[in-house]
């Protein structure tokens, strides 16, 4: 009983001090982990608003950085020499889902270096299981330095939805970041390719049972995750020409997707015919979209035309009681 009490006055003890030390006035080490590990996302928000960081803002648009603002935060050795970067998830503040994460790294000085990545959906632990986003900090050399995985967008988004997301693999030199996803084909060929085969079969099932109403979502569903899965093998150049045939039956095939079509041809470079025809094909769809709308609006004042017709038959009203001085 005494071990117990005497274990939480300890942490009460050491609670006390990271409430009371700055974070960026102490060493990030080894030796001072602890406490470091003690802050809270209040402390790390009056961090950020300290001025030794560029200033992040707020989801409500203040200039100050509320807690309620960091989804996340945690301490890792990214260099693997037992120095500790402050790692931090701000919470998406658009509807797409787009978030940023936020890396400090503090030198022997004092001074605090910063690097934010821009992404879709970033969580610390990846999207939750299954899935083929892993987790965001990973020693994928198996030298003990870090590497960053990034869910990047493939394509701007259209409406609250990107296109098709796919994770990235930055590396760190002299703490600036460099995509090197080409660098690690174990890596996607173990975490990543076998979640894109499971989760492509589970979405054409899905689109193959789809009634009128959830088949939309289906086909975006399946054709999103295609085109992620055909990235990252032309990324680590397993099949440079992956999606190349896929997107031209986009453009031409029974079930047109010219814009998913633009997208890869775009990513790929260097063809332009291909992208030609996919965007003439959009301007059709287009066309065909605006007549319907216009034949829609058409009928509709046909329909109120008939309507009020019926209603002044109904009334005994005629054309001549509106001549009527």
């Amino acid at each position: 009983m005494k071990k117990a009490f005497i274990a939480g006055l300890a942490l009460l003890v050491m609670a006390g001090v990271a409430s009371a030390a700055e974070i960026g006035g102490i060493a990030w080490t080894q030796s001072n982990l602890t406490i470091l590990r003690a802050f809270t996302k209040v402390d790390i928000a009056k961090f950020i608003d300290s001025g030794l960081v560029k200033t992040v803002g707020s989801a409500n648009g203040g200039d100050k950085t509320m807690a309620t603002d960091i989804q996340e935060f945690t301490w890792a050795d990214l260099a693997g020499d037992h120095h500790y970067e402050l790692v931090i998830v701000l919470k998406s503040y658009t509807k797409n889902a787009a978030n940023a994460m936020g890396i400090y790294h503090r030198e022997s000085s004092g001074k605090i270096g910063e690097w934010w990545f821009q992404g879709m959906n970033i969580q610390l632990e990846g999207w939750p299981p299954p899935s083929y986003i892993p987790k965001a900090i990973q020693d994928l050399s198996g030298n003990g330095r870090k590497e960053i995985i990034i869910p990047s967008e493939l394509g701007k988004a259209v409406g609250a939805h990107p296109r098709s997301t796919w994770p990235k693999v930055y590396q760190q030199k002299n703490w600036r970041f460099a995509d090197a996803s080409r660098d690690f084909a174990s890596f996607y060929d173990k975490q990543i390719l076998p979640e894109y085969d499971r989760e492509i079969a589970q979405a054409r099932k899905n689109a193959a049972g789809a009634t009128q109403d959830t088949s939309l979502k289906a086909q975006d569903r399946l054709a999103a995750l295609i085109m992620a899965r055909d990235k990252v093998l032309r990324v680590i150049g397993r099949d440079p020409k992956a999606g190349e045939q896929q997107a031209r039956e986009w453009i031409h095939g029974p079930n047109p997707r010219p814009l998913d079509a633009i997208i890869v041809f775009r990513d790929m470079g260097d063809h332009e015919e291909d992208l030609k025809a996919a965007m003439e094909e959009m301007r059709s769809e287009s066309e065909a979209e605006l007549k319907k709308v216009e034949a829609h609006k058409t009928e509709g004042k046909r329909t109120q035309a008939a309507k009020r017709a019926a209603a002044e038959k109904k009334l005994g009203i005629t054309e001549g009681d509106f001549d009527r001085p």
